[in-house]
């Protein structure tokens, strides 16, 4: 009777495992809190009891096989030799693979020239199958001899990524210097290698302790042309050419990107404003920004947004800092984002509301001048802006974040809802809904009515102090 395994039933296998049919980690590859070890653990578990049960008959095993082998997760708690030797030997095994989770660091593998020898063993036995050009195949093979770590690192994640180019999703840690790794998404590349990926993630290697563990953007530029290109998603990327150091300004290409997350990027306003003018199709944008001792002014931010945001919906602003002895990211921001009326479609707006509206005076004021010699930055002199006149009227759900610098919190809140937008109507009356923030935990809770017609608007407000955060989602229907 197994032999015969009708499909409902092996759907329900696949769920008593902990899989379903459609299972897959392409929407996980490019989340803000996707952290690829827990992941692993919780999956690897899953994938360990289907690979024992497709043992049992043919038809298991034949049903099991693209399960197991359509999302490899590739880490140094696997057996990374032993699935290369697996991939490398089976053509119709690799064909099978359509989203791959590279994070690789080969030198913490014991054995570390043995194992070495052995992948390029596996890579000379089956280079005649990947259509490599001549240049890039004996760089792997001289790569994978190499006793230079950077260089066999290199070897290894282009031998691996060239076994599978049919990938549709990638999450990748990148090599100090991925030369050979980054050859692979080169335009004479195009139609062989990647012509299905639509989404990938990048972050530097594991070897940040006592290494620069940022990677330059301009080792990978190519794969802003690949033709199926939705997604991209860059971790501690800087924004500059490999080698020069230049800063990167991305070509006039076609791009197809439609979501685009920098998070904790050090990238200039030229680099900004150049990379969103080559996005035309961009509805999702994550702005997670690494500010330098410089700082950083929002206004000039507020202008790339009006001049290429008009096909924005989502928008998701943030800053962070690295400098030693700064313990808010806003002793360094000036100026203000300003009016985003010019966004036809943005839907939902997340981010700093003092970036947004200007500072107060009363805010962080002066606290540069404790570590820089420069003095304080500038602040607007302007008065702070009301959410009425920055707020396009295409608006559903806002989240914002608010400075509390010891004031009391009555105060604060008093003070940003004179911003509010007058003709919002709150459900239940005209007044806002405040939830006590000496609740556990403490949080202030507003959810906005109906403005026109049947719309209903939601404001998240997130709770700021001392470096906690806790947000109150009210649902609201429509």
């Amino acid at each position: 009777m197994i032999e015969k395994l009708p499909p409902e039933v092996w759907s329900l296998i696949l769920e008593w495992v902990g899989l379903t049919e459609d299972f897959n980690f392409s929407q996980r590859l490019c989340n803000d809190t996707y952290s690829h070890r827990p992941l692993i653990r919780g999956e690897r578990e899953a994938y360990t009891t289907l690979n024992s049960l497709s043992r049992a008959s043919r038809r298991l095993h034949a049903l099991s096989t693209p399960e197991l082998y359509r999302t490899l997760i590739v880490d140094d708690y696997s057996d990374p030799l032993r699935l290369l030797t697996t991939l490398s030997q089976s053509p119709y095994l690799r064909g099978l693979v359509k989203e791959l989770h590279l994070h690789l660091d080969i030198t913490e593998q014991p054995r570390f020239q043995k194992v070495n020898r052995q992948r390029k063993k596996l890579f000379i036995a089956a280079s005649s199958g990947l259509e490599l050009p001549p240049e890039t195949q004996s760089g792997i093979s001289r790569g994978l001899a190499s006793k230079i770590i950077d260089n066999a690192e290199d070897a290894t994640l282009a031998f691996w990524l060239a076994l599978m180019p049919k990938l549709r999703a990638l999450s990748l840690s990148v090599p100090r210097t991925p030369f050979l790794t980054a050859g692979l998404f080169s335009e004479r590349n195009f139609g062989k290698r990647f012509p299905l990926l639509e989404e990938m993630r990048m972050e530097p290697g594991n070897r940040g302790d006592y290494r620069n563990p940022q990677v330059a953007i301009g080792f990978f530029e190519d794969i802003f042309s690949l033709p199926s290109i939705k997604t991209l998603r860059f971790h501690h990327v800087l924004w500059k050419k490999p080698i020069t150091w230049e800063d990167y300004l991305l070509p006039d290409i076609s791009c197809k990107i439609e979501n685009l997350q920098l998070v904790a990027v050090d990238i200039n306003y030229a680099a900004l404003d150049t990379l969103l003018s080559r996005c035309h199709n961009l509805c999702v944008l994550n702005c997670d920004l690494l500010v330098s001792a410089q700082g950083f002014d929002c206004g000039r931010l507020g202008d790339i947004l009006r001049a290429h945001g008009e096909t924005l919906e989502v928008l998701d602003l943030q800053f962070r800092t690295e400098i030693p002895g700064v313990k808010e990211v806003e002793e360094l921001l000036f100026g203000r984002i300003g009016s985003l009326r010019s966004l036809p479609r943005l839907a939902e707006l997340i981010g700093p509301l003092h970036a947004l509206i200007g500072f107060d005076e009363t805010k962080i004021g002066s606290k540069r001048e404790f570590f820089d010699p420069l003095g304080p930055l500038p602040k607007s002199e302007k008065p702070c802006l009301r959410l009425a006149d920055v707020l396009p009227d295409s608006l559903e759900t806002m989240q914002f974040t608010v400075l509390l610098t010891g004031k009391d919190w009555e105060d604060e809140l008093r003070r940003v809802t004179e911003y509010f937008p007058a003709d919002f109507k709150c459900k239940g009356g005209d007044s806002l809904v405040v939830t006590d923030p000496t609740t556990n935990p403490p949080l202030t809770g507003l959810s906005m009515g109906e403005q026109t017609g049947s719309r209903i608007f939601q404001w998240v407000w997130s709770y700021v102090k001392e470096n906690e955060q806790y947000d109150d989602y009210e649902e609201e229907g429509s």
